[in-house]
């Protein structure tokens, strides 16, 4: 297992929110960029998620959101 101190996604967007500080297109490209990615790693392993929602994505650090880690495999098929 791991730690990830950013939390889930939905925390981030609903922080941001509140806060009104939208995510910016260079945010929001940087995270589809590492999402897309790790969706076709998992399709080259024959992994479907199935599960995809911002509930099961990760943000390892809120600072740098490329990294992220997606998570909930319990519905994912091989």
């Amino acid at each position: 297992m791991e730690l990830v101190k950013g939390g889930r996604l939905t925390d981030l967007i609903q922080l941001r929110k509140e806060t009104n500080q939208p995510f910016s297109d260079v945010e929001a490209s940087k995270m589809m960029r590492s999402l897309l990615s790790a969706i076709a790693y998992m399709h080259e392993k024959g992994i479907v998620h199935r599960d995809l929602k911002p509930d099961n994505i990760l943000v390892s650090n809120t600072e740098d959101l490329s990294l992220i880690k997606v998570a909930d495999f319990g519905l994912s098929a091989k």
